[in-house]
């Protein structure tokens, strides 16, 4: 008999498993993985089974970690079910901070587009697992919005957007900015511009 017990930042449910001696099992973490790190914990004494992908070194040979296809759920799959794997399972999630924000395409503190060219902001968390939304906003006001590790922004530029800043920032499940980085639109014109058309 297995305890699956499951833990979500929010909700703890438990469901009973019932399997023979010698059969595979496949236990289906109910969490939907949002680019957060899925820790699995089993018997004895809830031990660590495995963090993410990486199954741990002296039970590699024993359980496998996959994810299903449609909704990238975490599958630790027991290949050999044993008495010694008997007891509580857990799946759980656990938040970090962001703590590196990446502005694609972005030189220094610019980005370089063409009057009336399509151009996407691409923002993104290259460590930490924020675990809420990612967001650009400019003159105060947020356009665009994702979760957890990326947002894009796709505008247009006409010739006053020149000299914009654009903002990106991080939150975290708790709602509060963590982290944030910020960039100066250019434009320049698609075909002739005066002089002081620019400003830098």
């Amino acid at each position: 008999m297995i305890y699956m017990n499951y833990i979500t930042d929010l909700v703890e449910t438990q469901e009973i498993i019932y399997k023979s001696l010698g059969s595979s099992v496949e236990l289906v973490c109910p969490i939907v993985n949002t680019y957060r790190i899925i820790t699995w914990l089993g018997p004895p004494n809830l031990s660590v089974y495995a963090v993410g992908t990486d199954v741990l070194t002296e039970l590699s040979s024993q359980v496998d970690i996959s994810e299903s296809d449609i909704d990238k759920k975490s599958i630790l799959l027991i290949k050999h079910f044993t008495k010694d794997k008997s007891g509580k399972f857990r799946c759980s999630v656990f938040n970090r901070n962001p703590s590196n924000l990446v502005i694609v395409n972005a030189t220094g503190d610019k980005i370089t587009t063409v009057e009336g060219r399509q151009n996407n902001l691409e923002c993104r968390v290259t460590s930490g697992q924020p675990g809420g939304n990612i967001t650009w906003s400019t003159d105060g006001v947020v356009v665009a919005e994702n979760g957890p590790s990326l947002v894009t922004y796709s505008l247009t530029p006409k010739k006053s957007d020149n000299g914009k800043l654009f903002k990106c920032e991080a939150f975290p499940a708790e709602g509060k900015s963590v982290l944030e980085s910020s960039v100066l639109l250019k434009v320049f014109c698609k075909f002739v511009c005066l002089d002081n058309d620019l400003h830098f």
